[in-house]
């Protein structure tokens, strides 16, 4: 979780009340008191709260933000590596940029909120899964199941979308038509997989 572990209860308590000011409060001092740079990056979030045409502020939120985006994804950045490069936050920063997509995912208040992945089970161990509300699940290319999904770290998950459409690539109708029958056959697996983990509940259209 970047240079500073965050102790996992802390994580947890702000992946379940996200606008709770507490977690977040005790988190940023935890990160400042280790000199960890998230700590400077959260401050400013907070001062961005009513200074959002701060130019200066601005540059340095973007600053922080492109330099340690991943680091601050930990694990989770490597699904990243297999879905789409991730891009690079607009110049100005503002406020409602915080809940902004960057590359395959989206932050609140300066922590992981949404992610999109292609989930084998390789990232099951990940504390940024405890911030994360809403997930996004790309078919992999072995129908793999999300193993992740198993792990109590994920506990704060809210909402679960699967992939619906296949991958827009130049493979004209007949491949595109054994494309969807294989990604309907992967989705079909995975309602049945979260069906087992008792966790059907999530899932959204």
């Amino acid at each position: 979780m970047g240079t500073t572990p965050i102790p996992l209860e802390l994580l947890s308590a702000l992946g379940a009340s996200p606008d709770d000011p507490s977690p977040h409060g005790v988190i940023t001092d935890l990160l400042l008191e280790a000199g960890d740079p998230r700590g400077d990056f959260l401050v400013m979030l907070m001062q961005a709260r009513t200074s959002s045409h701060d130019a200066k502020l601005n540059e340095k939120l973007v600053e922080q933000f492109t330099r340690f985006r991943r680091e601050w994804m930990g694990a989770l950045a490597t699904h990243e590596d297999t879905f789409m490069p991730g891009s690079e936050p607009p110049r100005e920063f503002r406020l409602e940029h915080v809940d902004r997509v960057f590359g395959s995912s989206s932050w609140h208040r300066g922590f992981l909120a949404s992610h999109t992945g292609m989930l084998t089970g390789s990232t099951s161990a990940a504390p940024e899964w405890l911030t994360v509300r809403q997930l996004i699940l790309q078919q992999p290319g072995d129908d793999a199941m999300p193993l992740e999904l198993e792990s109590d770290l994920t506990r704060n998950l809210h909402q679960i979308h699967l992939q619906t459409d296949p991958w827009p690539l130049n493979i004209g109708p007949e491949g595109y038509a054994e494309m969807q029958q294989s990604l309907e056959g992967w989705r079909t697996q995975v309602q049945a997989y979260l069906h087992r983990l008792g966790r059907a509940q999530l899932l959204r259209p």
